[in-house]
């Protein structure tokens, strides 16, 4: 029968299905946070220090880790806007299934 193997032959191996997010195709952990405070800024760096802020985030929204946690530091990004947020400020959360978004391009 076709797709079955010869007898004595190799078993493929069974693969568990698959569910939630796939990985992201160009970079990130796959792990996903939600936001705790009332409203989170968005850095371009790991610091509040001699930088204005790129944008907030909003309380429980879900946003994925691309690296982090560094000095408690996460990079994270919702598809529109990327940054550094602090990672005190953040719960685990599960990433929306097949809703992750993906990592910009590096410059």
């Amino acid at each position: 029968l076709p797709g079955y193997p010869e007898a004595g032959g190799p078993v493929p191996p069974v693969l568990p299905p698959t569910t939630g997010n796939p990985p992201p195709t160009t970079g990130g952990t796959g792990a996903c946070v939600s936001i705790a405070a009332s409203s989170l800024n968005v850095r371009s760096v790991m610091s509040t220090r001699g930088n204005t802020p790129l944008g907030r985030y909003s309380r429980g929204q879900v946003v994925q880790v691309l690296s982090g946690p560094s000095n408690g530091w996460l990079r994270v990004s919702d598809g529109t806007l990327t940054g550094y947020v602090s990672a005190q400020f953040t719960r685990s959360a599960t990433c929306p299934a097949g809703t992750a978004p993906q990592q910009p391009p590096q410059q």
